[in-house]
Formats: structure tokens, sequence, C-alpha cells
């Protein structure tokens, strides 16, 4: 008679209208009785921190483009991304003056800053009496020397030292 004590009466209130048992540890993963309250907290916690708008499974499958081969989507499309090779990894976080020792443009660049500027409307030129020389030209006071020199170039009139 005392097993028959230990069991539930048939009009109790926990097997009649709406039956209740007791809710299983979160951690339950055997036979025990899932119950609405220990399901609902499961899919809480799969759900757990996902936004609102990707919270069920047509969300998903709608953010996903409704690829059934998704998976095979993305590996073709990282499949078809740069490869590392040795020189984009050497590349890789330089910076602008790191690039240009790796590419070996530091002597164009200092030739480039030794180059003569435009602003400088010729004041830069060094050794200008020789620059005048090698293209020829008059010096403001003009010389005889480079009088000749002008005049044998031909096809020029003959100086004669006097203005008009």
């Amino acid at each position: 008679m005392g097993e028959v004590q230990t069991k539930a009466p048939l009009d109790s209130l926990a097997l009649t209208g709406t039956p209740t048992a007791p809710m299983p540890e979160t951690t339950a993963a055997g036979i025990e009785i899932a119950t609405a309250a220990f399901v609902a907290a499961k899919v809480a916690q799969l759900v757990g921190s996902a936004p609102e708008a990707l919270d069920t499974l047509q969300e998903l499958a709608d953010a996903l483009g409704n690829d059934p081969n998704f998976a095979i989507t993305v590996l073709n499309k990282l499949a078809g991304k740069q490869p590392l090779d040795e020189t984009l990894t050497a590349l890789s976080g330089k910076s602008a003056d790191g690039f240009i020792e790796y590419v070996g443009l530091r002597e164009t660049i200092n030739h480039a800053a030794d180059a003569l500027h435009k602003s400088q409307n010729g004041g830069d030129i060094p050794e200008k009496p020789l620059f005048v020389q090698n293209i020829g030209a008059l010096p403001a006071s003009g010389t005889a020397v480079a009088a000749n020199r002008l005049a044998s170039r031909g096809g020029l009139p003959a100086l004669t030292g006097t203005t008009r």
C-alpha cells in the first residue's frame, strides 16, 4: 500500500485541465519531460542576442537570399579572392615610405626633389652662366664671345654693335 500513497491522485490539478510538470534544469539533455517553459527558454537561448530582423528561420533564409547552396556560394566567392603571395604580403601594412623603399623609388624621388621648380622662374638654376652658354643665349650685359657664338649658328643677321 505504500507505493499507492506516493502516486498522484487522479483528480489532482497537476493531471487535469492543463497538466504541469517540474521544469528540468537548463542543462538537461536526457529523457526529462520538456515543459513549455523549458522549450521557450531553450529557443530564447538559441535566438540569444540575434537582432529582431534575424530571429526566425524565414528571416535568416531571406537574409541569405534563399540560397539552398549558401555554403557553396560562399566558398566559391572566397575561392575568387586575391590570393596571398609574397609581394602582396610584403606590401601589406607598409607606410607610404615603406612602399617607396619596397618598389625602389627612393632614388627617383630624390632626383625629383632636386629638380628645378617652375615657381622659381629659373632662380633655382645652379651655375647660371654655364646654363646660358649651353642654350646659346646672351647674358644680359652681352659679350663679344657670346655674340660670336650666337652668330656662328648661321641664319642670323650680322651684329653691328649699333642700335636703331
